[in-house]
């Protein structure tokens, strides 16, 4: 809805003081003007100590309910689009909590360095890096951490959230999971002693067993 002008050569804004409009008449149709929605002239008047006569006439020559319409319009547009901007930045917010969500989701199911009790990372005998799949705990949790963040990023993108969208992407993650083990089985059966991946042996088919059964959970 554009302002309404008053006077066509005017390019002031309606609310704004007119030519010829007397002080006192500006003073009370600016009293008029805040006094809100609710404004009525008797009321004004009472406010101002001023008779109703003169108030009307004043509101009638300087035509005072077309340019508070005007006013009260240009107040709507302003808490929209104050309202609009807030909304995007939550969105935006959320968006980017859920980003990171699934970011550290995909870590958790990742293999991370072993460390020592001092801190350091264990080595192989190739001075390596020992790799420590991820615990049965940390594939449940991030299974789970997955699906709120996928859920709440496609919420903030305007996407679909049914559960078959998520699921496409949780099968992938399976997969890829299923193909970052199997590189790891292959570095402790090429650089660990037997003895090792005998005591590794039996966790690794645990995990296995553990992502098999959040695939199937998904499905």
């Amino acid at each position: 809805m554009e302002h309404p002008r008053i006077d066509p050569g005017n390019d002031h804004e309606p609310w704004q003081k007119r030519p010829g409009e007397s002080e006192p008449a500006y003073a009370a149709f600016l009293a008029f003007r805040d006094a809100g929605p609710a404004r009525t002239v008797l009321g004004l008047g009472k406010s101002l100590a001023k008779t109703r006569q003169l108030l009307d006439g004043w509101c009638q020559k300087h035509h005072w309910r077309a340019r508070c319409a005007a006013w009260d319009a240009h107040l709507q547009r302003a808490a929209d689009t104050s309202k609009i901007k807030r909304t995007r930045q939550m969105i935006e917010q959320h968006g980017q909590g859920a980003v990171l969500l699934r970011n550290l989701a995909l870590r958790a199911m990742q293999p991370q360095p072993l460390v020592d009790k001092d801190g350091f990372p264990v080595l192989d005998r190739n001075g390596g890096a020992v790799m420590k799949p991820p615990t049965l705990r940390d594939l449940g949790g991030a299974a789970a951490a997955m699906s709120q963040a996928i859920h709440h990023e496609r919420l903030a993108a305007g996407l679909p959230t049914d559960v078959r969208q998520q699921d496409v992407v949780l099968h992938d993650t399976i997969a890829t999971m299923n193909g970052m083990m199997a590189d790891l089985v292959a570095i402790i059966e090429s650089q660990l002693c037997p003895e090792c991946r005998l005591k590794i042996a039996d966790r690794i088919d645990e995990i296995a067993r553990q992502r098999a059964a959040i695939a199937a959970e998904i499905v």
